[in-house]
């Protein structure tokens, strides 16, 4: 049938085409857009493992790899395995149980190699291979051999085996995946991978429609995930651990009251101040850190990709480095509670009128200091300084002074009768200075020497880059980059 209607159709076209003239032809240029292969090269130096999954043909799938750099162009000491349709066709017929074994063959090589600290340059696997491959009982042996690849290129795949390909690297190697395409085929990756990144070009919404972000060229991918997505890495991950650590430093020295006072369940702070604690004293310095703190400029992110290994060996955000924040919180909290309670209670007379202190004006002094320290540590971590971060600090600060002489009647409305006139009295008596001078430098002392000592004897990439940043930095105005320890 199908044949007849060929010859139909031959028959019919001098006819159908008899008188045409052409006016014009459309089409579309399918080309690399600029900088691709500069993006790929920044990325492998990143750490990031680049694969490309085409329908293109092998030929046309492998020069693309040699002209973006993920392949070199002479096979030499490295591996590169190969699994093409046509080297496993007999007679026409597809050979599976050969690839089958072939492709046994290669895991057992590449899980040596694995061992070895040896890796393939690349595996190479067209369409008709990759559904075999990516059968159930098949699939361990295809992901070792990705494992020790240093890219894999999939060609003649479909729409579904790129999801499918996405979705199994996510199941076996519980890595953090990311899909970038500009066309209706990349959309089921696009959607399989945990960050789906589409391209706005010739070949329609549709990718950029599906994805969580969308770009217009390529060559962006390099500054959002080397540069934006390095700088939020860091700012998340501290502002995590410094949410418990900030809370570690407001509670424990109501717990050290109540070891000090046969557990009596005295309160250490004014009510009003406590609830306002995360709300008002501490949260417009996090929060300018956690939105525009950069470790480095743009411009040494893009020289320096190395920076963004970082992240993939959770460099800011693990057991030791959570840990460490606890740690400073206990000490912080009991620096800023028993200074004052040492130097203040039981008697010991800090005002020039002889009247002794009470619980609240100790408790008002431990919270302000308290305010204090969890504040600057987020200064310590601050690597880019300018004004709005000193303008976070200063509203912190404003306050708690409003909160403070709020409740202490500066206004002549008695608030509470326990706090009445505590304002004056702090803001009069020369020893409270000193105690908040003394403990917020005790407090900080060991914060300072342990980056310190880690910046001098066991520097990271960061603190590598940030010194040659620094010693190419004029001396011109502006927003200042301070090293981050």
């Amino acid at each position: 049938m199908e044949s007849c209607f060929a010859i139909a159709a031959v028959a019919l076209s001098p006819s159908v085409f008899d008188q045409t003239v052409m006016n014009g032809i459309t089409g579309i240029e399918d080309r690399l857009q600029d900088d691709v292969s500069d993006t790929i090269m920044k990325m492998t130096q990143a750490g990031i493992k680049v694969w490309m999954l085409t329908g293109d043909k092998t030929e046309t799938a492998i020069n693309i790899g040699v002209a973006t750099g993920l392949l070199a162009a002479e096979q030499k000491a490295l591996e590169r395995p190969m699994f093409s349709t046509e080297n496993f066709e007999k007679g026409g017929a597809f050979q599976a149980q050969e690839l089958q074994t072939k492709l046994r063959e290669v895991a057992e090589q590449a899980r040596q190699a694995y061992q070895q600290k040896r890796m393939f340059e690349g595996m190479v696997i067209d369409g008709k291979c990759l559904e075999l491959a990516l059968e159930p009982h098949n699939q361990k042996d295809f992901v070792a051999i990705c494992r020790n690849c240093s890219t894999v290129i999939c060609c003649r795949v479909s729409p579904k085996q790129k999801g499918a390909v996405v979705r199994l690297i996510k199941q076996e190697e519980k890595a953090i995946t990311l899909a970038i395409g500009d066309g209706a085929n990349d959309c089921n990756m696009i959607m399989s991978a945990d960050v789906g990144i589409g391209i706005r070009g010739l070949e329609g919404l549709q990718a950029f429609n599906v994805s969580d972000y969308g770009i217009s060229q390529f060559r962006f991918l390099q500054y959002i995930m080397l540069v934006h997505g390095r700088w939020c890495y860091r700012r998340i991950a501290i502002l995590a651990n410094y949410m418990f650590y900030k809370n570690f430093v407001c509670v424990l020295p109501q717990y050290f009251l109540g070891a000090v006072s046969g557990f009596s369940g005295q309160k250490l702070y004014n009510d009003i101040l406590y609830q306002f604690y995360n709300v008002c004293f501490t949260f417009v310095p996090i929060m300018v850190f956690a939105v525009l703190d950069q470790d480095v400029p743009k411009k040494a992110s893009l020289k320096y990709p190395e920076l963004y290994i970082a992240g993939k060996e959770r460099m800011y955000m693990n057991v030791q480095v959570s840990l460490g924040w606890i740690a400073s919180g206990v000490w912080h909290g009991l620096v800023c509670f028993f200074i004052p309670y040492l130097v203040m209670s039981n008697g010991n007379i800090t005002h020039e009128d002889g009247k002794a202190n009470d619980i609240w004006l100790v408790g008002s002094v431990v919270f302000f200091l308290v305010c204090l320290v969890t504040n600057l540590s987020v200064l310590l971590e601050t690597c880019y300084l300018n004004w709005i971060v000193a303008l976070g600090m200063s509203l912190s600060l404003l306050a708690w002074v409003l909160f403070q002489g709020y409740i202490s009647g500066l206004h002549g409305v008695v608030v509470t009768s326990e706090f009445y006139g505590s304002m004056q009295r702090l803001l009069g008596c020369p020893m409270i200075y000193l105690i908040v001078l003394t403990s917020t430098a005790m407090a900080l002392m060991a914060d300072i020497h342990a980056k310190g000592i880690k910046c001098s004897f066991f520097p990271s990439i960061l603190h590598q880059v940030q010194a040659k940043v620094l010693a190419e930095r004029s001396s011109s105005a502006g927003p200042q980059l301070g090293s981050c320890l």
